[in-house]
């Protein structure tokens, strides 16, 4: 599955921008090196760059797991050791695109959007309804449904806690260690509250912040995602983590719906090039009963960064 799934995206995506191509895997390799020498440096007592570490390493082990699946079997096949990385950044792919006008199926005048809604259902502020529909393309339908349950620490330390988010749940691709779908239910350790993270992707209207963006020491969205949902206690702490070494691509604005068994908290962070800004918004939806994402920011930060020009 993931050979076919690279078929239908990565190469797929290549034929005929070959320079295009050749560019990304070298920034990715470069990104890669950087990013890692660091988390490993500060793994130790830094939380953010131990989680950092963990989602390079579990990418490393798949690939590994998948070449010897691959010998075990004799097929003739194979997958670029970059393009695993490849795999695990479709959506700040987009943005590298754009940056580069090179966008293969990108029309400006009809580009992908994804929506979602969420709806107080009675009276009870922990019933809701969320829907959501994601931006992707047909070539990338190969999904499946994925669940974690690991015992990380918050550091390397084994003294350290246990990682607030041990289980996670979410849709996914072959190849993909996060969701990609943006969609994620998060189950925090010693408590009965659960947190449900959803991202509906931002339009940028201001070309000048791609300038911002592919730089070496900047964390990709997956690893800043999955570094999130695990040390998240609060929709805050998860912006607060979320927001280092800010990518500036895969943008989107997140929402962070935390019920337990009678309250629900629900926080907006939108991300940019440049920024990554938050509110709470808790009394907005218990007031209004719903909320909709819709492609465009809907705090004033994130308004004002994506249409000064």
């Amino acid at each position: 599955m993931i050979y076919w799934h690279w078929k239908n995206t990565v190469e797929n995506t290549c034929i005929g921008r070959k320079a295009f191509c050749d560019r990304i895997r070298k920034y990715l390799e470069e990104n890669a090196i950087e990013i890692k020498q660091t988390a490993r440096r500060r793994g130790e007592s830094d939380p953010f760059w131990h989680q950092v570490n963990m989602f390079y390493m579990q990418l490393r082990a798949l690939e590994d797991g998948w070449r010897f699946g691959v010998k075990r079997s004799r097929q003739d096949i194979d997958i670029p050791s970059v393009d695993f990385l490849w795999m695990n950044i479709m959506p700040d792919l987009k943005n590298f695109e754009q940056k580069f006008n090179a966008s293969k199926d990108f029309n400006p005048d009809k580009p992908p959007v994804s929506a979602t809604l969420v709806k107080i259902v009675g009276t009870n502020p922990i019933d809701f309804v969320l829907a959501q529909s994601a931006s992707g393309y047909y070539g990338s339908m190969l999904r499946i449904q994925k669940r974690y349950n690991f015992g990380f620490h918050e550091t390397e330390s084994e003294d350290s806690a246990l990682v607030n988010g041990k289980t996670i749940e979410f849709t996914s691709y072959p190849g993909s260690i996060y969701s990609q779908d943006d969609f994620y239910k998060v189950t925090r350790k010693g408590s009965k509250t659960e947190a449900t993270v959803v991202g509906t992707e931002l339009q940028n209207n201001n070309r000048q912040l791609w300038e911002k963006i592919m730089k070496k020491d900047q964390v990709l969205l997956g690893a800043r995602i999955m570094a999130a949902n695990r040390l998240a206690s609060n929709s805050k702490k998860w912006y607060e983590v979320f927001s280092r070494n800010n990518s500036g691509t895969g943008n989107k604005q997140w929402l962070i719906i935390s019920t337990n068994s009678t309250s629900i908290a629900f926080g907006v962070i939108e991300q940019m090039p440049g920024i990554v800004s938050y509110e709470e918004q808790s009394k907005k939806l218990l007031s209004t009963g719903y909320w909709i994402s819709n492609s465009s920011p809907s705090l004033k930060v994130s308004y004002l960064k994506i249409t000064l020009t």
